[in-house]
């Protein structure tokens, strides 16, 4: 345990309870108005306008439509240490909604479909609670609102203007909180992982030239679609016979293109595809086989191949005493019951991988399966909706990171 003692004060239902029904329209009203990367305007006006309802100065505009908002402790004493900071993402995804809700999206084939609508609003809740305690704040507290965590990589964007810096608030990040609803959890549950929790994600593209002609006469020419279909298949061996076994890893072909009739083998084909590693010895090996693999198999069969991998996100590794810190926060407001210490990572990826190279960080997952509408659909679903019972069963944690004391930061 990193502390023992008291937090600086118990974040009691009294506090949040009433805040509650405000938050449930609150994240209906977002989850009604969802943007793409970069274009999340709508949130952020809305953040903003809570922001100011709430009396908490903020800076926008970064990458975009980006805030970072901060509370800073009523004791000048206090306002030098370093900050906790905790960030949600603002970005729907490109999906038509199923959902049937009374708030369904707004925006015909763009909707909340990962729940960061639940994200920015708890973010939201827990200032609506540190501005009742704050003459009690053991050190400053920054709310990091982040576009474009949907594949754009809006995190290193933020981190580059300057998100994690001590210019917004006078104060340094000495701690970096980020979260996820997760649909496989139970409702009142969390999860955490020591170390890589998530997946690196990188596209790959690989580009197969052959020589076209008659479908009824190949022997005339070199077909590019028999040395691709060869190459998919191979590229499946790169995990099983190359990667260490102990280690995890993907390469998963998602889209090919070739041909035009039936009749005609095509001079071309280019499929794409996704390679995951659970650490960056992992990713740079399948990096590199992926274009060893490809070249060497069409050159057997009379073509040539060239791959391009572009990196996208990194490992997610949490740090050791921030997974600690999340544990104690989670045991003292929840109950060791509702903690799940989790050994295997996730595939999936997350740009929150970019701040924890920077600042001390960790990662944490909590359930929304359950009651409160909520739907059994996955995330990225056109069924899935944010379960708004999770409000009322997260902020008591988040607020108790918020208040613990300044000297486990």
């Amino acid at each position: 345990m990193l502390w023992k003692g008291e937090i600086a004060m118990n974040p009691h239902t009294s506090m949040i309870e009433p805040e509650l029904p405000r938050l449930r329209e609150l994240r209906r009203d977002l989850h009604a108005h969802p943007q793409l990367a970069y274009q999340e305007t709508y949130a952020s006006d809305r953040i903003c306008a809570e922001l100011d309802r709430l009396g908490i100065p903020y800076t926008r505009g970064l990458a975009e439509t980006g805030i970072v908002a901060w509370v800073t402790p009523g004791d000048p004493g206090f306002r030098t240490r370093p900050a906790i900071a905790f960030r949600a993402d603002m970005d729907a995804l490109p999906i038509h909604e199923t959902t049937g809700v009374p708030y369904a999206s707004c925006t015909d084939g763009v909707m909340h479909a990962c729940g960061h609508d639940g994200h920015m609003t708890l973010l939201l809740g827990l200032a609506a609670v540190l501005v009742q305690v704050r003459d009690r704040l053991p050190q400053p507290v920054k709310l990091i609102f982040q576009p474009a965590e949907e594949q754009a990589a809006g995190a290193a964007r933020m981190i580059e203007a300057g998100a994690l810096s001590a210019q917004w608030g006078d104060a340094a990040i000495g701690r970096l909180i980020g979260f996820h609803n997760w649909p496989g959890l139970d409702l009142g549950r969390f999860a955490i992982k020591r170390g890589a929790f998530f997946a690196s994600a990188d596209l790959f593209r690989v580009v197969v030239r052959g020589r076209g002609g008659h479908g009824a006469m190949p022997h005339l020419g070199s077909d590019a679609i028999l040395a691709a279909a060869h190459i998919i298949c191979a590229l499946q061996s790169i995990v099983s016979r190359n990667l260490d076994p102990v280690r995890p890893g993907v390469v998963s072909v998602g889209s090919i293109h070739a041909g035009t009739a039936e009749n005609i083998l095509p001079g071309e084909v280019v499929f794409e595809g996704t390679i995951r590693a659970m650490d960056e010895g992992s990713r740079a090996l399948l990096h590199r086989r992926v274009g060893e693999v490809a070249a060497g198999v069409a050159v057997g069969l009379g073509c040539e191949a060239e791959a391009w991998v572009e990196q996208g996100y990194p490992v997610l590794t949490n740090e050791d005493g921030c997974v600690e810190f999340v544990q104690d926060s989670v045991v003292h407001a929840a109950g060791r019951e509702h903690l799940d210490i989790l050994t295997e990572p996730v595939l999936g990826a997350e740009d929150f991988a970019f701040y924890v190279r920077h600042v001390p960080a960790a990662y944490f997952l909590f359930g929304v399966r359950g009651t409160g509408g909520a739907t059994s659909a996955g995330l990225h679903n056109s069924g899935y909706d944010f379960n708004d019972d999770a409000l009322g069963r997260v902020l008591p944690v988040l607020a108790t990171m918020a208040l613990a004391p300044a000297d486990v930061l």
